[in-house]
């Protein structure tokens, strides 16, 4: 079978590089212990290989052995808790350069007075980490969550006024959804036209290339695959984008969910394999020769 892979498929640049640090501090001090704090990427079998290397991955700070290096996630987390982390371990921030330009930015206009909105996951590690930079936020999951703050402007116990702030920033998740980003932005502009609003546009430019390259090979395939975890944001967004095209696209996380499926491959020349930016390519790799073997 004729596989068709984008270019971009796969891990993003930010995972990459944080792969490639972890690995050579490892690599430079074997005797030394890693411990992630929440998963180092959303991706189960990725972490399961970083316990098969002795970097151990932990969801609670008590769970942190003393004398350990702590590993900061690619999402990064709560701007408090790195602090007082830092004065207790030694810390490798493996943040991605785009979520940490996220969590400045915010730092910046809230220190300016601003009340922030952010467009993601209310429970998604990196917008959680996100709103501890800023003292006014509100996380928008959707648009009719923020037509209910219209409609009762309530924050903190007390009613919104935007003359109460020097201005309202609007940001994103970095794999959030653009529609709804730009959504919230025209929904304020209107709501509150005399205000000043500004936005920053942080939504990662890698992903959106990489779904719009897999859209365009798509046509060519019989059925297309989105590989990724569950847990991940950007594989579920890129699925969802892909299914919405064609309707012949599966979700899976590795090659063994692929043969559980028991397709029938004799109709199919031409297939299309996406990863999402927290896939491991040996996840991929075995997922490919397994399709060119059908």
């Amino acid at each position: 079978m004729n596989v068709l892979i984008p270019g971009l498929s796969g891990f993003c640049p930010g995972v990459k590089n944080a792969e490639n640090r972890i690995f050579d501090a490892l690599n430079s001090d074997p005797t030394d212990s890693y411990t992630v704090l929440g998963m180092m990427i959303n991706n189960r079998k990725y972490i399961e290989y970083l316990k098969e290397k002795n970097i151990e991955t932990v969801d609670e700070l008590s769970s942190i052995k003393k004398g350990t290096t702590v590993v900061i996630r690619t999402h990064g987390i709560d701007r408090k808790l790195q602090s007082s982390l830092s004065d207790d371990f030694n810390l490798i921030d493996l943040t991605c350069r785009n979520v940490k330009r996220v969590q400045e930015i915010i730092k910046d206009h809230s220190e300016r007075g601003a009340m922030v909105f952010i467009t993601g996951k209310k429970s998604h590690p990196e917008v959680i980490g996100l709103q501890s930079y800023g003292m006014n936020t509100l996380i928008l999951e959707n648009i009719e969550e923020l037509d209910e703050f219209i409609f009762n402007p309530e924050l903190g116990g007390r009613r919104f006024n935007p003359g109460d702030y020097s201005e309202i920033f609007v940001t994103s998740q970095t794999t959030g959804g653009r529609k709804l980003f730009e959504s919230a932005i025209e929904k304020i502009s209107r709501k509150w036209p005399d205000a000043v609003i500004e936005s920053f546009d942080s939504i990662c430019p890698v992903t959106e290339k990489k779904e719009v390259e897999a859209l365009s090979l798509q046509s060519d395939a019989d059925i297309s695959f989105v590989i990724g975890d569950p847990l991940s944001s950007n594989a579920n967004k890129l699925f969802k984008r892909l299914k919405d095209s064609d309707s012949h696209t599966l979700f899976i996380q590795d090659v063994s969910e692929l043969k559980d499926l028991n397709i029938d491959f004799s109709k199919v020349k031409t297939s299309l394999v996406v990863s999402s930016a927290s896939t491991p390519q040996f996840v991929e790799s075995e997922v490919i020769e397994y399709l060119r073997s059908r």
